[in-house]
């Protein structure tokens, strides 16, 4: 009996190990006011805020106050109503671990529209980390030579690629000058660094997945713990109220490649990369689906190198 307990015990601390790691913000937060043209709050206002994956709302208190938690990254459309105000609407952008503040300031009458707009601040008065966040809409637009994590990040102020951990195919980021075993990485809350190399060995993502990547260099808060030069965390996109999908191929040929400036000679490097992406509903405003697929073929000095599947 005593070799039972001790072996339920057991499996419940290895259950729980990874929700313990899971401590890292994934989601943001909108909070705001509701206020007259006076500068008054206005209580019990409607307040409604419309994402991809359905609709929120909440009623301003006798401060007209109002706050929505636990909101997935990106773009979203707020809205307030009250009783003989003008309905007040606009846009707003959530970010991961950030609060986002925003004003409505209400006018006297019915029908005309005041439009608002709101959007993640350069400099958060709630937190002391400095941040670079790159959301989906800015990455999907971006070259990479890498198209994944890695890539991401090493286009953000402060980062460069360890070149020891890319002979050995490993991202290993040097944030701010320090070491790849300073670093913290981070996938959706849950801790993916590499003890050894500091980089995302194990964890390979394409940007297509990403909602958002995000890089702290310094003043970030205790749920980083064992880290000490910059962190790195990645949250992935899902599934929305509508159907999307994409396809995509991208062309590297060597026949563009330049000379080597010191050599005067060419080692072309061929790569292509194609993939697909796909979202939608399963259940409409409570459980979505979203999936991609990538590969890659490379050719570096006439050696193939493998292809990469994520």
């Amino acid at each position: 009996m005593r070799f039972r307990v001790l072996g339920v015990v057991c499996a419940l601390v290895v259950l729980a190990a990874p929700l313990a790691l899971a401590d890292v913000p994934t989601k943001g937060t909108v909070t705001g006011v509701v206020v007259g043209q006076d500068g008054a709050p206005l209580p019990g206002a409607t307040v409604q805020l419309r994402g991809d994956r359905g609709t929120q709302t909440a009623v301003s208190d006798a401060k007209g106050a109002f706050r929505f938690v636990d909101l997935i990254p990106g773009s979203y459309t707020v809205r307030v109503d009250l009783s003989g105000f003008q309905p007040t609407e606009g846009a707003i952008a959530v970010s991961a671990g950030v609060r986002t503040d925003v004003e409505l300031k209400m006018s006297p009458g019915v029908s005309e529209k005041i439009a608002v707009t709101g959007e993640v601040p350069l400099i958060s008065k709630y937190e002391a980390a400095t941040g670079n966040p790159l959301p989906a809409n800015v990455s999907a637009k971006l070259v990479f030579d890498d198209r994944g994590v890695g890539g991401a990040l090493t286009m953000m102020a402060g980062v460069v690629q360890d070149a020891e951990s890319q002979k050995l195919g490993n991202f290993a980021p040097l944030v701010n000058g320090g070491e790849p075993q300073e670093n913290g990485t981070f996938l959706d809350g849950l801790d993916t660094s590499d003890p050894a190399t500091g980089g995302l060995s194990a964890v390979s993502l394409p940007t297509t997945t990403m909602a958002e990547v995000r890089e702290d260099g310094a003043g970030y808060t205790s749920e980083y713990g064992r880290t000490v030069s910059g962190v790195a965390s990645t949250v992935t996109k899902s599934g929305t109220n509508d159907f999307h999908g994409t396809g995509y191929i991208y062309d590297r040929p060597g026949r563009f490649d330049s000379n080597d400036p010191l050599t005067k000679t060419k080692a072309p490097f061929n790569q292509q990369q194609f993939g697909s992406t796909l979202g939608g509903p399963i259940i409409r405003n409570k459980t979505h689906f979203f999936g991609a697929y990538e590969d890659a073929e490379a050719q570096a000095r006439g050696t193939p190198v493998r292809p990469k599947l994520y």
